[in-house]
């Protein structure tokens, strides 16, 4: 059990009238419920917030806005503008939170490029970011990248540099590649360079790499997931679902999914360590055993952009794509913020983690990170 000197400190403890600390796979964090501010006496939310020592948090209209950046939060986070705009910001080491892939070992970064899950250095970021949404905004991070929040979405500055380049990684995977029989329907194949084309199993369905032709000639690495049966075009060197596939009855509902280009997707079950709780796109809880809910990582928009949308959803959720962000399509920009944030212990953790619990969970942590290891080796 923690006490309060294990606390962070800062103003939100003068509105706060419960707390604890727990793990978010790895990484120390801390729940509070707090008044909501001014004019809001008898409304209390809860908020939820990653720290280290030498942070410091304030109450933002119930939610947790570090005010203080410590030195050890400071070296694992990245840089720029974006923390301005930020509160209820988890964080951990990614390969604490996912399974590497046996075949494809390998995240979209908040700049567009594939990282090895073993990456050192690589967070898995969740922050609220205010602008057209006050859902948790979610990517993965290198701390040497900068970031700034553009309409609560987080665009990097330039590309961050690879481990390996899309090419190697189209070479590596023609290890596992199962043939031109296994290729998914749609007139793609017809601008694609057919030797670049590699189908692999991938989290229980299948992941295609190809070098697409672009509208102004170049050659594009693109990867996508599929089920069999599904059809792509080729949306200027992008993969994008055709209508009436058998990969949207297995994702979060909407009209988002017609603008989700290199869409790379898994059931939760099949990407998250077994130990490890997140967020979904509206805050609610999600883990390995969570029914129907299928991790999402693709680009917005199909013109080069260093944007991704990355996060969990469940089928019945009903998202729309609103300038690049997914906000539930039943609700406009204005008044999506109120969803989660406005409500009482919508996300948090357990409140006492037995020792034998967490000397489990570091168990697990260790072993998806050895895994993430190998079968970045195995391929290289």
């Amino acid at each position: 059990m923690t006490t309060s000197n294990d606390m962070p400190i800062g103003s939100w403890t003068q509105t706060s009238v419960r707390s604890f600390i727990s793990s978010y796979s790895g990484q120390s964090v801390f729940t509070t419920l707090s008044n909501a501010g001014q004019n809001n006496n008898d409304l209390y939310v809860s908020a939820t917030a990653a720290f280290n020592d030498g942070d410091e948090f304030a109450n933002m209209s119930g939610g947790l806005q570090m005010t203080t950046v410590g030195s050890k939060t400071k070296a694992s986070l990245p840089q720029g503008t974006w923390a301005k705009t930020a509160y209820n910001t988890v964080w951990c080491q990614a390969s604490y939170m996912f399974q590497a892939n046996e075949n494809f070992p390998f995240v979209r970064d908040c700049s567009g490029n594939l990282q090895p899950l073993n990456t050192a250095g690589l967070i898995y970021l969740s922050s609220v970011i205010t602008g057209t949404s006050n859902y948790p905004q979610n990517c993965f991070a290198l701390p040497t990248a900068t970031l700034s929040n553009q309409g609560s979405t987080f665009v990097a500055s330039q590309a961050t540099p690879q481990a390996y380049t899309d090419q190697q990684i189209l070479k590596a995977i023609e290890k596992k590649n199962l043939g031109s029989g296994y290729w998914p329907k749609g007139d793609w194949s017809s601008s694609a360079e057919q030797s670049s084309v590699s189908v692999i199993d991938y989290c229980g369905n299948y992941l295609i790499g190809a070098l697409l032709k672009q509208a102004n000639g170049d050659s594009r690495a693109a990867f996508a997931t599929f089920c069999q049966g599904d059809s792509f075009s080729n949306n200027n060197g992008y993969f994008q679902l055709t209508p009436g596939n058998t990969t949207k009855a297995q994702l979060p509902q909407g009209s988002w999914v017609e603008t989700a280009f290199d869409l790379i997707w898994a059931p939760s079950k099949q990407i998250l360590v077994s130990s490890a709780n997140t967020r979904s796109f509206l805050g609610t809880n999600i883990n390995a055993g969570t029914p129907y809910a299928t991790f999402i990582s693709f680009f917005p928009a199909s013109d080069g952009s260093p944007c991704t949308q990355t996060g969990f959803g469940t089928v019945p959720l009903n998202l729309s794509n609103q300038s690049g962000v997914l906000v539930p399509q039943s609700e406009s920009s204005s008044s999506s913020g109120d969803g989660w944030l406005m409500k009482a212990l919508k996300w948090a953790a357990h409140e006492v983690v037995s020792e034998a619990e967490s000397e489990a969970e570091s168990a697990l942590q260790s072993a998806a990170s050895d895994a993430a290891d190998a079968a970045v080796a195995a391929l290289f």
